[in-house]
């Protein structure tokens, strides 16, 4: 019986780039950082809360990732990564002061906010923030 997603692992171009997006940007915390002699790739780990994510750059490979965008889904494969945030409008801001284009504006989608953001090597980012259903129904009575 399956009881969790382990790590999500992600090929890169350029693992400096990468990093500091995940790190940098988004705020993962890097715990591990090696080079797989089997794989021929340099890895490193990033964590967030209880989880996982883990970048692949191969060495003697050259890695193609074509783009994406949440309304073109002719591209098979994994799609997007979604982490939780506290505060997706805090968030938001700190990606474009970044420079992270927007794939698709904060929207409120039943007890979630959630946006969508072009992140490194093809890959779609979706922050996610819960809604307290005491805040939605508060918001939902101020409007007209």
């Amino acid at each position: 019986m399956l009881k969790a997603i382990h790590h999500v692992g992600i090929v890169v171009k350029n693992l400096e780039e990468s990093l500091c997006f995940y790190r940098d940007i988004l705020g993962l915390k890097s715990s591990d950082t090696f080079y797989d002699e089997t794989e021929d790739a340099d890895i490193l780990f990033l964590e967030v809360g209880n989880e996982t994510v883990e970048l692949i750059s191969p060495r003697n490979v050259k890695v193609s990732n074509p783009s994406r965008t949440w309304k073109r889904r002719e591209i098979g494969g994994v799609e997007h990564i979604a982490f939780t945030v506290d505060s997706l409008e805090e968030m938001h801001d700190r990606l474009s002061k970044n420079r992270v284009t927007c794939l698709l504006a904060p929207t409120i989608f039943r007890d979630i906010t959630f946006a969508y953001y072009e992140a490194p090597d093809g890959v779609i980012l979706e922050l996610v923030e819960e809604i307290q259903k005491n805040t939605l129904s508060h918001s939902l009575s101020k409007t007209p």
